[in-house]
């Protein structure tokens, strides 16, 4: 069963995936399934540049604080 989820996308974005989508005449749901499968490729690993996140050495877990503002 497919799972429902929650997204932040920029406006502009979603109206230029909502464009798309019409042209090709789909849904949206649809056309953004189709792209992060074409991203991913058929191997189901993403296929990003290994440089593109070696800045961020501990992800989201490394930007927190703790409660009296001191890391």
């Amino acid at each position: 069963m497919k799972q429902a989820i929650t997204v932040r996308i920029d406006p502009d974005l979603l109206a230029i995936a909502r464009a798309c989508a019409k042209q090709e005449n789909r849904t949206l749901t649809n056309f953004l399934e189709t792209a992060l499968k074409e991203r991913i490729g058929s191997s189901g690993t993403p296929q990003l540049p290994k440089h593109q996140f070696a800045s961020r050495k501990n992800g989201r877990a490394g930007s927190k604080r703790s409660l009296n503002g001191k890391s």
